[in-house]
């Protein structure tokens, strides 16, 4: 499978039209996630949710003067809430997904809780006597987002993008709070939302370190061994990853060293930019 882009959409995108994609969505997604449907199928599902919360985050700009929602795993006030790690009782908990209150993309996205799990997420969790799948397989790139615990009105901290958790908004890495401040690396190459792995995503943030290199949090693999992105100009893009390394198959350590990976360059260089001298 090559990488491929999906065209953004047009600007004028509206919410009468990106309710109607949600809407398709739900009806699409029983037929296409099948078992007898092919695995390509649920790659085209997993990028076309991906782009719905991209247009949802888009929306939530554009009603919040161009601030960008909460991505800090510490606040109530976040595009989406919940830890969903295997073990934590939001794991199956589709409720906060449609609380407007607790995720904060929610009334752009039409209140459907499936837009936010990928039909090739298979990890369970029993329930109620029976197996759950994962509430949410996506994140968004630490890097991006404001912090609400500072007034909601200036980015991020990226606490990650050093490697040991003490960054800072404005230390050694950019971070966005809106986009009119995606400018490097450009917004056809800065990632926002990603599909991370099932035994990596907790928060709703998708942690990197800019400068050293190991796996802080894992994306997901898969997407016949690749993962699923999507972009600050609104284009989605699947990656087959090239290190064996890269392949998590069961539950993770953290912190992974993993020197000389090309998969976590490419995430790398796609994360973050250094602040200009």
């Amino acid at each position: 499978m090559k990488d491929k882009r999906t065209p953004h959409l047009s600007a004028a995108f509206t919410r009468l039209e990106l309710l109607a994609v949600v809407a398709a969505l739900a009806l699409l997604l029983p037929l296409m996630t099948a078992a007898s449907r092919p695995a390509q199928a649920k790659t085209t599902v997993c990028l076309a949710n991906l782009q719905t919360l991209a247009r949802g985050m888009t929306l939530y700009a554009e009603d919040n003067r161009g601030w960008l929602p909460g991505n800090t795993g510490a606040s109530a006030k976040e595009w989406v809430a919940g830890i969903v790690a295997l073990g934590s009782p939001d794991f199956t908990n589709t409720a906060i997904l449609r609380d407007p209150a607790k995720s904060r993309l929610t009334p752009y996205l039409a209140g459907v809780p499936m837009v936010y799990h990928c039909p090739a997420d298979r990890l369970t969790q029993r329930s109620t006597g029976q197996y759950v799948p994962q509430a949410r397989s996506y994140s968004l790139n630490a890097a991006v987002g404001t912090n609400p615990l500072k007034g909601g009105v200036v980015a991020t901290d990226g606490p990650w993008l050093d490697g040991g958790y003490g960054h800072t908004v404005g230390k050694t890495w950019l971070t966005y709070g809106r986009y009119a401040d995606m400018l490097s690396p450009s917004p056809d190459r800065l990632f926002t939302f990603l599909d991370e792995h099932p035994y990596s995503i907790n928060d709703d943030t998708f942690a990197v370190s800019a400068q050293t290199p190991q796996w802080i949090d894992w994306p997901a693999v898969h997407h016949d061994s690749g993962g699923a992105f999507t972009f600050a100009d609104g284009h989605t893009e699947y990656h087959r990853w090239q290190d064996q390394r890269t392949l998590l198959t069961g539950p993770l350590a953290l912190n992974v060293p993993s020197h000389g990976n090309l998969d976590l360059v490419w995430i790398q260089q796609r994360t973050s930019a250094r602040i200009p001298k």
